[in-house]
């Protein structure tokens, strides 16, 4: 069983047909091959997000055996990222 971190969700976790950012919102899932590897990845990916993340900010849920990452961009950062795509 190998180690899912924050970065492998947020690299690897856009959902098929879904935007980058929707509404201000950055959404990630990952399915994994079985719920306890999935409740370990969950456990460390919590971990991370406490680290990184305000509070409030980031939403990680798990149901069964895929995670799913919800994180709430600045609309500053929003902003930014317009602004380099339409660049």
């Amino acid at each position: 069983m190998s180690k899912i971190h924050l970065i492998d969700l947020l690299l690897l976790g856009l959902p098929d047909g879904k935007n980058e950012i929707l509404n201000g919102r950055m959404y990630r899932q990952i399915e994994l091959e079985d719920s306890t590897e999935a409740v370990v990845a969950y456990e460390e990916i919590k971990k991370e997000t406490a680290h990184f993340f305000k509070p409030g900010s980031c939403f990680l849920y798990l149901r069964e055996k895929t995670l799913y990452l919800e994180i709430m961009i600045e609309s500053q950062v929003v902003s930014y990222l317009m602004k380099r795509r339409t660049a």
